[in-house]
């Protein structure tokens, strides 16, 4: 049968027996292997792509479609990149190259495109594997050319590689950029040992290693080899902009060496700039900075600025100046105030055997010593062997001061004196106008306390308090010594209550006077007994007073009889009516009270009416029992015992 009378359905009848072929599947597209649903053999047209595909397999609804190939004919046009379809020209397309970029060549029926062994790409070159050049490549060496390696899309690598012949990059009078993007940049970064050189060439040249943009970041590093900076009869700057710049500020045991060389050196350390600051440091190690000969300045510039020697947050040991020989050392300070400060540790300066000078040139100044606001113990002076401290002023005064603390000055077995001087002064002590509690003298074993005063007086004071004198077992003694003087308590013009004398237990106290008498003005009040030893109490404006229930006059001498020595008080027994007292306490001004004690044995007998008769000076007084019909007549029966006393 031929080809162009194929039958399509299905049979029918008795045409059972004949093979159809299907018919063709005419789609808007090309099939694809989800198309299994058809007989093996079936055509599909492609009515948009214009091309045919039969069914050669479907294995686990999978489809295999074959494109079929199409028939030789006539070949009428041909069709380039850009331009439009070519025709034959009486029979004949020509297929030519462009000079220096591509060449045609025919041999045996075909056309062969080569690139001319000196090619110019009128573009970009582009290889999707590895650009190989054998031999010694260039690449454009003339004009103003412009040369591009590789892309930066997706992954794409660039290789530049030579033997040992090397590889030289080279900018006439031009910039060589190598930019890396995000990616890493890296100069002779394999296993080789080699030198790598960088602006070594003998011309002047500017090396720019690293960036200043944002948070870029340059590392220079080396192995065991070290790294060499050199500039030769040139300025070496290395600038951090307003970052950190460390040398050596890794973890690694090293030694850094600045300005070491063996010729004049000049270094400099920091900046002075506004408020730069600098700061050199060391651990355990220690740190040395020497000047041999030369002095040694840190910050002798006329610049305002903070110098900080050993303040970190470690312990420091920190020594200034050298104890060789003549050696000096000067701390110093404008007005700014110069600070030595030891934070819960001791301050210790120690002179040897020089003098150890405190603000001791000729400025007026204030000199604190322990003033701060914490709790301060501060001493002064030396208690080894003859050590001295003497504390002094001028017209100026001198104030030691403790507030709500204790004040303590000892001396040890040495004197204390406190103006001591021949200088005439005043020395007040508890002076100020607070409470004060003041106690002169030790009550300890046979401690004395002496409070003197020339002729100027000796004024002991208390202000509406009291003021006690307390000796404990041993002896007040107020002027006793031989001076004649005048001895005044309590005599003030205000109102005083004097109490002399104690009622404790068996207390006595004695007020003793030599021929000038004892005077007492005012009351006088004794809860016991008041002793005159000699002479008398006299009330020149005054009363004795008993005041209390019970309140009695007592004599301690009593004349029980007509011999009654000098006594003032008596009783005596009538005898016939009358009885004469012999007493040096009468005289002839003496009132004379009588009273009958008791009628004696006069039992019912008549008595009479006591009267004094007659008295002699300091010699004796006459008692008579009157009768009442006659004062001269005496009641003979009456020997009544009567009581006595003069009053004079």
């Amino acid at each position: 049968m031929a080809n162009n009378e194929i039958l399509y359905g299905s049979p029918i009848g008795n045409f059972s027996a004949t093979k159809l072929a299907a018919a063709p599947i005419l789609a808007q597209r090309a099939p694809t292997t989800s198309d299994f649903n058809y007989p093996l053999g079936t055509n599909w047209v492609d009515e948009v792509g214009e091309n045919a595909y039969i069914l050669v397999n479907v294995t686990a609804k999978v489809a295999t479609w074959n494109e079929m190939a199409p028939v030789s004919g006539t070949l009428n046009t041909l069709t380039p990149d850009t331009g439009g379809a070519a025709s034959p020209s009486a029979g004949n397309i020509n297929l030519l190259g462009t000079a220096n970029e591509i060449t045609t060549t025919e041999s045996a029926n075909t056309i062969t495109w080569s690139i001319p062994s000196s090619f110019i790409a009128p573009g970009s070159i582009r290889a999707t594997t590895t650009l190989t050049s054998l031999g010694a490549t260039t690449l454009a060496t003339t004009g103003s050319s412009v040369n591009t390696f590789g892309n930066a899309t997706g992954t794409t690598s660039v290789a530049i590689t030579s033997g040992s012949g090397g590889i030289t990059l080279t900018g006439t009078n031009a910039a060589i950029d190598i930019i890396s993007g995000t990616g890493t940049l890296s100069v002779s970064d394999d296993a080789a040992a080699t030198t790598v050189n960088i602006a070594t060439g003998a011309g002047v040249k500017t090396l720019v290693v690293g960036s200043t943009n944002t948070t870029s970041i340059t590392t220079l590093q080396s192995g065991s080899g070290g790294i060499a900076i050199n500039s030769h009869n040139g300025t070496m700057d290395i600038i951090s902009g307003t970052g950190s710049f460390g040398i050596s500020d890794d973890a690694a045991a090293t030694t850094l060496n600045v300005g070491t060389g063996a010729a004049a050196k000049a270094v400099t350390l920091g900046s002075l700039t506004t408020t730069s600051s600098t700061a050199v440091q060391s651990g355990s190690g220690g740190l040395t900075i020497q000047s041999g000969t030369g002095a040694m300045s840190i910050s002798s510039d006329a610049h305002a600025t903070t110098l900080n020697i050993g303040t970190g947050a470690a312990v420091k040991a920190v020594t200034l100046g050298s104890t060789n020989s003549t050696s000096s050392t000067t701390i110093q300070s404008g007005t700014g105030a110069l600070n030595i400060t030891g934070t819960n540790a001791a301050i210790t300066i120690d002179s040897g055997t020089g003098t150890v000078g405190i603000s001791t040139d000729a400025t007026a100044n204030t000199v604190n010593v322990a003033t701060g606001a914490g709790a301060k113990t501060a001493t002064f002076g030396s208690t080894n062997s003859t050590s001295a401290t003497t504390v002094q002023s001028g017209s100026g005064a001198l104030a030691v001061t403790t507030t709500n603390g204790t004040l303590t000055i000892n001396s040890g077995t040495g004197t204390l004196g406190i103006s001591a001087d021949a200088a005439a002064t005043t020395v007040n002590i508890a002076t100020g106008g607070a409470v004060k509690t003041t106690t002169l003298g030790s009550t300890n074993s046979t401690s004395t306390t002496t409070v003197q005063s020339g002729s100027g007086n000796l004024s002991i004071t208390s202000t509406n308090g009291t003021l006690a004198i307390a000796s404990g077992t041993g002896a007040i003694n107020i002027s006793a010594d031989a001076a004649a003087t005048t001895v005044h308590i309590a005599t003030g013009g205000a109102v005083k209550t004097t109490v002399l004398g104690s009622t404790n237990t068996t207390s006595s106290t004695t007020i003793q006077a030599g021929s000038g008498g004892i005077a007492l003005t005012g009351a006088v009040t004794s809860a016991n007994a008041i002793t005159v030893t000699s002479g008398a109490i006299t009330a020149s404006n005054g009363n004795l007073v008993l005041g209390t229930a019970g309140n009695k006059i007592v004599s301690s001498s009593v004349g029980s009889t007509t011999t009654a020595g000098a006594n003032s008080f008596g009783t005596v027994t009538l005898v016939s009516g009358t009885a004469t007292v012999s007493t040096t306490a009468v005289t002839s001004s003496s009132i004379i009270f009588l009273t009958r004690n008791s009628l004696g044995s006069t039992g019912a007998a008549a008595i009479g009416q006591l009267t004094v008769g007659t008295i002699v000076n300091g010699t004796s007084f006459v008692i008579n029992a009157a009768t009442t019909a006659s004062a001269t007549s005496n009641v003979v029966t009456d020997v009544s015992v009567v009581g006595w006393m003069i009053v004079n």
